[in-house]
This record gives C-alpha cells, structure tokens and sequence, in this order.
C-alpha cells in the first residue's frame, strides 16, 4: 500500500445548476473583495444528510429560506483522495476545508495546513476534555462591569463567522488580531471548555459558531452543542 492509498476519500457536497450541469458546490467567503471559498467534506454520505437537515433547521429558524431551498438541492459524491489533491492544487480560491466525521465532529482546514502534505488527514480518534486550557478574546464593558464574551465578526469573518477559541501554543494570534483594535479593551483570558459551557448556556443560541484554532491541524468547528458534548465527556472524533 502507498502512502498515498493510506489517506481517506471523502464525499462533496454537489448541486446541478439550471443547467442540469453537476458542480461542486463551494462556499464564498462573505468578506468584500474576497476570492476565497469553503469546502464542505464529510466521512460519509449518511452523516452528509444529517449535516444538511441540521443546517436546514438553522436556515428555517433564521427565515433563510433561500439557502433552505439550496441545501434542499445537495447530493454527495465520493471523492477520491488523488481528486481532492488535484483539486486543492488547481483551485487556490479554495482556502479552507472542512470535514465532518462519522461522530459528527467538524475539522478544520486551511491550505497552509497542505504545504508539507496531507498528513494531517490522517488522523487517529481525538478527545477534547472540559478541563483542558483554552483562550478566549474577551471585552471590558463597562455597563454591564463584567467581562463578556466577545463575538464581534471582525475577528472571525473568514472562513465563518465565529467566535475564535485557542489552544495553548497560538495565542500570538490571538495577541495580533487584538492589535487591530487596541484601544477598545480587548485581552486575552485563559478559560475551559467547561467554563465557557456555564457561560454560554444562558447567552448563545446553538446555531452559534466557534473555532478551535490550534498548533497543528485539525482545528475545529464547534456549535454549542459540541461544547455540551466536550464536556460531557461524548465528543469523540
């Protein structure tokens, strides 16, 4: 076996235009004057499904019926690991990847994460633990005298908007993104999991989005619903 044929296929999500021309359907990044797109992958075309209807629910709940309707128009299509490569190679709008496991946990990744390879694809079951340190850009606000989350998309308009968590050892991103804004109170606090779940229980809706930004790929996408499961001890990848 190559080392090639270690690494996993997966299945994209495909739509067929007006047309009746199959594409490969890849998301924009929302911000101005940004050439940069998403992909969606998944381990399977039946945690693809439930991805879709779990995405629909937020879509009717927000009243987006027209992505409701897009999403209605998806179907998944294997993708072989030579194709993924080859499309990463010939499509460099396509900055970030993500994949949905099995268990329902969403990696994250940018190209950069691809310069020496695609090692990081493969990877072995993961945990995240409650009590595990992560770091959070908090705000002062002074009405309320108390710290408060901070969600503001200025921070985390790419590849979602999402609220940006870090693992130990990439704070200095952290460090610069609060240097955009110095002025406006923005630091650094060391936090958990666990302790983040105690303060979003009351505050965030569970279409809220985080982003798990660590050393070494994966990174992950979380909903509040994964945060519960983290802590729970149930997240597995």
């Amino acid at each position: 076996m190559t080392l090639i044929e270690l690494y996993p296929s997966f299945y994209g999500l495909y739509i067929k235009n007006h047309s009746g021309e199959e594409q490969l359907y890849i998301q924009k990044d929302i911000s101005l004057n940004s050439n940069r797109c998403h992909l969606d992958l998944f381990e399977s075309p039946e945690i693809m499904q439930r991805w879709i209807e779990k995405e629909q629910e937020i879509f009717k709940a927000d009243e987006q019926w027209g992505m409701y309707e897009i999403y209605e128009r998806l179907y998944s299509k294997k993708i072989y690991s030579t194709e993924f490569q080859k499309l990463i190679r010939e499509k460099e709008e396509i900055d970030s990847i993500s994949i949905v496991a099995n268990k329902g946990g969403r990696r994250l990744y940018f190209r950069d994460d691809f310069i020496d390879g695609y090692d990081s694809l493969i990877v072995p079951s993961q945990k995240l633990h409650a009590k595990e340190p992560i770091y959070i850009i908090n705000q002062y606000k002074e009405l309320a005298e108390q710290n408060v989350v901070q969600k503001e998309s200025y921070f985390v308009t790419y590849p979602i908007v999402s609220t940006p968590l870090f693992s130990v050892g990439i704070t200095e991103w952290a460090e610069e993104l609060i240097q955009r804004k110095a002025d406006q109170d923005y630091y650094i606090e060391q936090t958990t999991f666990a302790e983040l779940y105690m303060l979003l229980d009351l505050q965030v809706k569970d279409s809220s989005l985080f982003i798990l930004c660590r050393e070494n790929a994966p990174h992950y996408i979380l909903r509040k619903s994964d945060i519960e499961n983290i802590v729970n001890g149930t997240f597995d990848m």
